[in-house]
């Protein structure tokens, strides 16, 4: 179960896409129609409390980040072969979501496809 303030801070989708037209995360997307992104405030936030913000991000975002305000090491971890990848996906019983009476679902080869597509 996603808490809150905890893995995510939610907002209302009227706010999130104002927050959007007005610039204010680094990166962002839908997925299984809910909004998702990194917000500058909560990369700020971090900054401000002189500790390391790591961030999980698309290549074409490193060039945004590549500022004097943020300064970031970036490293790219080469993904394993596909088969390996599909494997190691499988024998990690990874949650993908839940169905409509909040029973976890395993990582189905479904969810492998959609990482697939989604990745190109």
């Amino acid at each position: 179960q996603e808490s809150d303030g905890v893995e995510y801070i939610f907002i209302s989708k009227h706010l999130f896409e104002t927050d959007v037209q007005n610039n204010k995360f680094i990166e962002y997307g839908e997925y299984k129609n809910n909004y998702y992104g990194t917000s500058l405030d909560s990369v700020r936030s971090v900054l401000a409390k002189n500790k390391v913000c790591l961030l999980d991000v698309q290549p074409h975002t490193v060039k945004h980040l590549r500022t004097y305000e943020f300064k970031p090491f970036v490293i790219f971890i080469k993904p394993p072969p596909l088969d390996r990848l599909r494997e190691t996906r499988k024998n990690a019983k990874i949650i993908s979501s839940k169905d409509d009476k909040g029973t976890a679902k395993p990582f189905t080869e479904e969810d492998f496809q959609e990482m697939i597509k989604s990745a190109h």
